[in-house]
């Protein structure tokens, strides 16, 4: 089990049973100096990698499996495609891509495993195709 701590600025990794294995992430009294800002989804990919999206960053973060390496960083704050307001929720596709719900741009958007991007849909209003802050998403 991988769980993100919000509060404690941490991912923490379980075996199945439930036995603690280990934490990732640091907490300093000033939050631009900790690893997360504020954790708000996590998955894993095909290739046991652990998506981390960071809110408060307005970034994804993608480490190893055993959160001993930040493989890669991306996404800034903005609304242009490839950037994040809020992101929440992250999955991966069979193909490897990572989808994030992009909250308060009001839009899902694709990227391929090596954080380029792919496609943005949606936008604000209460209509078929449209968001009000989408916090969750996951593969069929």
């Amino acid at each position: 089990f991988i769980v993100t701590d919000a509060t404690n600025c941490l991912v923490l990794t379980f075996s199945r049973d439930g036995t603690f294995m280990r934490a990732f992430g640091t907490q300093y009294p000033l939050p631009e100096m900790n690893q997360f800002v504020s954790i708000s989804g996590v998955c894993v990919d095909g290739d046991d990698r652990i998506i981390v999206v960071d809110s408060g960053r307005h970034c994804i973060q993608v480490l190893s499996r055993d959160c001993a390496t930040v493989l890669r960083t991306f996404g800034t704050y903005g609304s242009v495609v490839g950037q994040f307001i809020g992101p929440n929720g992250v999955c991966v596709d069979s193909a490897g891509n990572i989808i994030v719900a992009d909250t308060y741009n009001n839009r899902i958007q694709q990227f391929r495993a090596d954080g380029t991007f792919v496609r943005a849909f949606g936008s604000i209003g209460s209509g078929p195709a449209q968001f009000n802050r989408p916090s969750g998403v996951c593969v069929d």
